[in-house]
């Protein structure tokens, strides 16, 4: 459970910077 919360974090980390983009 805990990797898959990580991984949700990251992948809307990258989705903001592409937005900042």
């Amino acid at each position: 459970m805990e990797k898959l919360i990580a991984k949700d974090t990251v992948i809307v980390q990258d989705v903001s910077i592409l937005r900042l983009r």
